[in-house]
């Protein structure tokens, strides 16, 4: 009995994956939008944005959230939660926006209202990562890209600027906490020992 009740659980940790991809295929048909902002706490996955100034951050969970280059929220989109790390939004010319799954290469086009248009395959395409290099400055030359905990503004001048501050997970807050102590006790130790090797450097003089 205990044999076939683990051959039974293994058999749902098989399936219950290939279901849920199989549903997230059949709803990238069309695209839920969103009109309230909330916070993210999923993990960053890309920023970009458009010929109109439209800066779009996209995260693990499927949200891709848009905002104008004052960080006011516009409006963003549920895509699925597909496990893999998302490329990136492109904002087409023709007012099309492209989505792409890393793992599947392939990038899919939709309306603006989220509306499934047609697919391509990035297979092969190697000026596609140049493409996406180009997509995080806007139409004044500042660019939009992540530091560590942020989503930084870098002006042409060098100036920088926070535009958004991504979420933290409780484990990385205890890593920092657990390991200050540590780096203060590291730093007045070296910083005694810099003292003291200066005094035997003064007296030997």
């Amino acid at each position: 009995m205990a044999q076939l009740r683990r051959m039974h659980i293994a058999f749902l940790a098989l399936i219950i994956p290939l279901l849920l991809g199989a549903g997230a295929e059949n709803n990238l048909e069309r695209i839920p939008i969103i009109k309230d902002e909330v916070y993210q706490r999923s993990k960053f996955q890309f920023v970009s944005v458009s010929q109109n100034d439209e800066v779009a951050i996209g995260f693990s969970n499927g949200v891709v959230n848009i905002y104008n280059t004052n960080g006011e929220f516009i409006y963003g989109y549920q895509f699925p939660a597909t496990g893999a790390s998302v490329y990136c939004l492109l904002f087409n010319e023709d007012g099309t926006i492209g989505y792409c799954v890393l793992r599947s290469e392939i990038l899919r086009i939709y309306s603006r209202e989220g509306l499934f248009q047609s697919e391509m395959n990035l297979h092969g395409r190697k000026d596609f990562d140049e493409i996406v290099k180009t997509t995080s400055i806007d139409s004044k030359g500042v660019e939009y890209h992540k530091k560590r905990n942020v989503i930084m503004k870098t002006y042409p001048d060098g100036t920088e600027e926070v535009f958004y501050k991504l979420y933290i997970p409780t484990k990385d807050i205890l890593v920092i906490v657990a390991l200050t102590p540590v780096c203060i006790y590291y730093l007045v130790l070296h910083g005694k020992k810099i003292l003291l090797s200066s005094k035997n450097k003064n007296k030997q003089q």
